[in-house]
């Protein structure tokens, strides 16, 4: 007899598992995207006592969790560059915004692309900075703090004052961003 626990997982994998592995296979290729997938779900398996597995926000917790360990992976096998990051990055989007060739949903996105740009540069540069180590380059906040010289602290303020800012001036397309970042 199953336990609510892996009732529970079981449910997330079979309806998560092909958006991620899809996902994983634009960053990595097929060869590695399942082992990606799989360390992902395993991650989330050894979470499932503190996350709610109910939440509509586990699928971002997946996404980003994906996204994370397809960076490692990256790193760790084929000493990955700044600039390909960059195009990494510009791929998550396509993946959270790809339609079926729909040239006003483009548009839209095209817009609500530009308009979540020009809030991030917006920022203070220095906060900017943080912002975008943190949630485009998925840095740990010790490595932010290690790399800029200033304190964890310094690096959580700073991303604390981002949030708001960007919460501020994007309103309700803030909550649609939070979701990937």
């Amino acid at each position: 007899m199953q336990t609510e626990k892996e009732e529970s997982y079981q449910s997330i994998f079979r309806k998560y598992y092909p958006p991620m592995y899809y996902y994983a296979r634009r960053i990595v290729g097929e060869d590695a995207a399942d082992d990606v997938v799989q360390e992902g779900f395993l991650e989330l398996w050894n979470r499932m006592d503190i996350l709610d597995t109910d939440s509509p926000q586990i699928e971002s917790y997946l996404y980003k969790t994906i996204y994370s360990r397809a960076l490692n992976f990256l790193k760790r096998y084929k000493k990955i560059s700044t600039a390909a990051i960059e195009d990494i990055n510009e791929m998550r989007m396509a993946c959270y915004f790809s339609s079926e060739g729909d040239g006003e949903h483009d548009m839209e996105t095209a817009e609500l692309s530009l308009k979540i740009n020009r809030a991030i540069s917006e920022l203070p540069d220095k906060c900017r900075e943080i912002f975008v180590l943190s949630y485009l380059k998925d840095m740990k906040n010790s490595e932010i703090a290690l790399m800029m010289n200033v304190s964890v602290r310094t690096v959580e303020a700073h991303i604390y004052k981002a949030l708001k800012t960007l919460r501020s001036r994007l309103g309700t397309i803030f909550l649609f961003f939070s979701l990937f970042f």
